[in-house]
């Protein structure tokens, strides 16, 4: 697989830093707002093996090694980059986006057991382990940009620093040397940095890949016909291992994977004469929904609670054409919260009701 990725976007650049007094600095930009166009290139391999090895009648092994990827988030490739509006002294952020951000990449390895007891009838149980590599996280460094200078390092405050030391001053305070430049500046009421001043230095925060998981766990499922009567039962465990977990006892700045959690799954169904019919009882554990909280904490997690739900569906084939259909959505009408760092602190509520559906299948 090959990837290529143009960035175009539009944006006012930053051109200079102004000192307007003592303590306030301000950015100025380009009059007119330009297309920057960045661009980048990928390549990936992507196998893909199976394997399957009947041991005995009816038991079967199977395995397999494949490798996936899933492009980066778009919203942290665009080709701009902002400088703050207020580039105070010792404060002067910026942000990047980077085209060059590799796909997410997943090997997988799978390991499956099987036994079929019976016509459609089966218990099996599989092993998977999963290497996920480029997690986006963020990195900062101080960086110059776009040749922008610092007038607060600059030939204009080293002249008035210089006339004050002259003249009894040995230690010039900002308000005093900011007076000086503009006693020894008629007319000029604010300062950009000028060409051959030292450069200014940003801290530049742009996304990266960075973070490597390793997820794995088991699975079990079971299925079983009761002859040739149309009913049967189906269930379901599965239970992920490993992943980047959220350690509630630190404040610093994590990195964790969301969206992991035991669940288990029954389903009762029918399935003859041109009818079928499911009901089904599914759990999940609460799991990380991911970091940040709507009440703008944004190192903070947000964990889903545990979630119960019951569906049911049916339908009928009036011809081989045309079905009669019917779905139940979450028939005792579960409603779901969740919470923060830990169980007792609240965030929200949601309030859960049946649904029903009903509607008519055709093909042609």
């Amino acid at each position: 697989e090959s990837v290529d990725v143009t960035a175009r976007s539009l944006e006012k650049i930053a051109t200079a830093i102004s000192w307007d007094n003592p303590t306030e600095f301000h950015t100025i930009y380009a009059p007119s707002a330009t297309f920057s166009k960045v661009k980048a290139h990928n390549y990936e391999f992507l196998p893909n093996i199976d394997a399957s090895l009947e041991v005995l009648p009816g038991f079967l092994v199977r395995t397999s090694f494949s490798k996936m990827d899933s492009l980066s988030d778009l919203t942290q490739m665009v080709g701009t980059t902002s400088v703050g509006l207020t580039p105070k002294v010792g404060s002067r952020p910026a942000s990047a986006g980077n085209p060059g951000l590799l796909p997410y990449e997943s090997y997988n390895y799978d390991a499956t057991a099987e036994w079929y007891y019976n016509v459609d009838s089966y218990v099996s149980m599989n092993y998977f382990s999963k290497d996920v590599v480029n997690f986006l996280t963020t990195t900062t460094t101080s960086v110059p940009i776009n040749g922008i200078t610092d007038p607060y390092i600059g030939a204009q405050k080293t002249a008035a620093v210089t006339y004050l030391h002259a003249h009894g001053v040995a230690s010039p305070t900002d308000a005093q040397t900011f007076a000086q430049m503009l006693a020894m500046n008629p007319g000029q009421t604010s300062f950009p940095g000028q060409a051959g001043d030292p450069l200014a230095y940003f801290t530049l925060t742009i996304p990266t890949n960075a973070n490597k998981v390793n997820i794995h766990g088991f699975e079990f499922a079971w299925q079983h016909i009761f002859d040739d009567s149309g009913f049967g039962l189906q269930a379901s465990w599965s239970i992920p291992l490993g992943g980047a977990r959220f350690n509630p006892l630190t404040t610093d700045t994590q990195f964790a994977v969301g969206g992991l959690s035991k669940s288990y799954s029954a389903m009762v169904f029918y399935e003859k004469y041109g009818f079928q019919a499911r009901v089904a009882f599914t759990h999940r554990d609460a799991f990380l929904a991911g970091i940040g909280q709507a009440q703008a904490t944004t190192q903070e997690p947000t964990y889903t609670d545990a979630y119960n739900q019951v569906d049911a569906s049916a339908s009928y084939d009036i011809t081989d054409n045309i079905s009669v259909v019917w779905d139940g959505i979450n028939l005792t009408g579960e409603s779901s919260s969740q919470h923060g760092r830990y169980k007792d602190q609240f965030l929200a509520a949601y309030q859960g009701g049946a649904r029903f559906e009903l509607g008519v299948h055709v093909k042609y």
